[in-house]
């Protein structure tokens, strides 16, 4: 079994639009981590276009010119906080914040209703990660 996240550090937004009720931030180039799972086990590294999708969005800050590389963000879904790594796949309907910041200096925060996450096209490996990097996540799917 693969296990995937997105890690926003270093990932690339080309491009925000609002579109009727949702806002949609396309990445393109997703820092998207998998690993088997297996306590020990190696990664990989890859690069994917990405869609963040948030409902009934309400945005605090600015966002910066695009494209900009993200340097830090964080995603809290009710007692959940994800810190600067996302577990995929990810479609959740309840209150939802997004904070993100820029290299740029921008920073945003964006509350929502729901967020959807997509992976798009193909991706390109970049490296082997270390098993360090994943061993909090197998150690709670190992609990759970």
């Amino acid at each position: 079994m693969s296990n995937k996240a997105i890690e926003l550090h270093d990932s690339k937004i080309e491009a925000v639009h609002q579109a009727g009720d949702h806002l949609e931030i396309h990445f393109n180039k997703a820092y998207v981590y998998e690993w088997s799972g297996v306590l020990g086990d190696n990664g990989t590294g890859w690069g994917q276009c990405a869609r963040f999708v948030l409902y009934s969005p309400f945005l605090l800050g600015r966002w910066p010119v695009f494209p900009e590389s993200i340097k830090s963000g964080v995603l809290e879904v009710g007692e959940t906080v994800y810190d600067n790594v996302i577990s995929l796949p990810l479609d959740v309907s309840e209150i939802v914040k997004l904070s993100l910041s820029f290299f740029s200096k921008e920073e945003v925060i964006i509350s929502a209703s729901r967020i959807e996450i997509y992976l798009e096209g193909e991706a390109e490996y970049i490296e082997t990660v270390p098993f360090q990097i994943f061993e909090k996540e197998v150690k709670k799917q190992c609990d759970e």
